[in-house]
């Protein structure tokens, strides 16, 4: 029996150098994004929270930081 080919690998597990909470960076390797095309994608998100979610609650903070393209609880759109 062939082994499939994984899907995606995760690059890192651990605590968020900005606030100490768990996140998770992930790499895709397709994509089916019709504006790019097939590509690679890198994924930052917590473990805890789903990442709808985590905007709309500014939990994001703690992958994005204070970056000015960051949602604002719901209020700006990326």
């Amino acid at each position: 029996m062939k082994k499939k080919a994984p899907k995606g690998v995760i690059l890192y597990l651990g605590k968020s150098k900005i606030d100490g909470k768990e996140i998770v960076a992930i790499l895709t390797f397709e994509s089916g994004n019709k504006k790019t095309g097939n590509m690679t994608q890198v994924w930052f998100i917590r473990t805890d929270v789903d990442p709808v979610t985590a905007e709309k609650e500014g939990l994001d903070v703690s992958i994005c930081g204070d970056c000015i393209h960051r949602g604002r609880k719901g209020k700006k759109k990326r």
